[in-house]
């Protein structure tokens, strides 16, 4: 069942036809451009970044959700650093 904003369950209807994976209930949540949310994300990464002794945030500037679409050579980048700090046995922040 697809719900906009501000619409009721009630007046949601379903698609015809279309099956999912299963007959389960599903959540779908979508990126939000309200501020008050974008800053509770960027802390719960921040949260997630201090989880790894050698863990490292970087900002994408400039992309959207698919960083991977919009700004591939970050992407490119974290990888290689990863993959080379595995192979050296010094992690990511040397």
């Amino acid at each position: 069942m697809v719900v906009d904003e501000g619409q009721k369950k009630e007046q949601a209807q379903p698609k015809k036809g279309r099956r999912g994976a299963g007959d389960g209930s599903w959540t779908v949540l979508r990126l939000s451009t309200e501020e008050k949310a974008r800053a509770a994300w960027a802390g719960l990464q921040a949260e997630l970044v201090r989880l790894s002794p050698d863990g490292k945030q970087v900002i994408a500037e400039g992309a959207s959700h698919f960083v991977h679409l919009d700004r591939p050579e970050l992407v490119i980048d974290a990888i290689r650093e990863v993959v080379q700090g595995a192979r050296q046995g010094v992690g990511i922040n040397p």
